[in-house]
């Protein structure tokens, strides 16, 4: 439930907090930058700590994790109903392998920035 809890933070907001802890993320789209601003804020409002939840949410956006739970996070956070399109297939893919569901959740992702937005991600 904390993975967008800064969703909702201005793009400034974001970016002093960006360029304080993690500056390389600077470069990467706006759009992102909840995903690494969210950990900060949980580790220093909430003081959650674990670590699998905070790299969890960190790549919750980019879907660049490599454990059940990065996975598990991105899929959930793709699906979710207001999204509002059909998620069965995902839905089905996550259900017997999730790693293959991110995979498959990520390549629809590109190709939609690359269809929508004209950017290679």
């Amino acid at each position: 439930m904390l993975h967008d809890i800064t969703n909702a933070f201005s793009d400034d907001d974001n970016r002093k907090i960006i360029e304080i802890y993690k500056p390389e993320w600077l470069s990467l789209s706006p759009k992102v930058w909840h995903s690494y601003t969210a950990v900060i804020y949980a580790k220093q409002h909430m003081r959650l700590s674990d670590p699998d939840i905070m790299n969890a949410m960190e790549h919750h956006t980019l879907g660049d994790g490599n454990t059940d739970w990065d996975h598990l996070l991105y899929i959930a956070d793709k699906i979710e109903p207001l999204r509002g399109y059909d998620v069965s297939v995902q839905n089905a893919m996550a259900l017997k392998n999730l790693k293959e569901a991110a995979a498959y959740i990520k390549e629809e992702s590109r190709a939609y920035i690359y269809k929508t937005e004209g950017i290679h991600v």
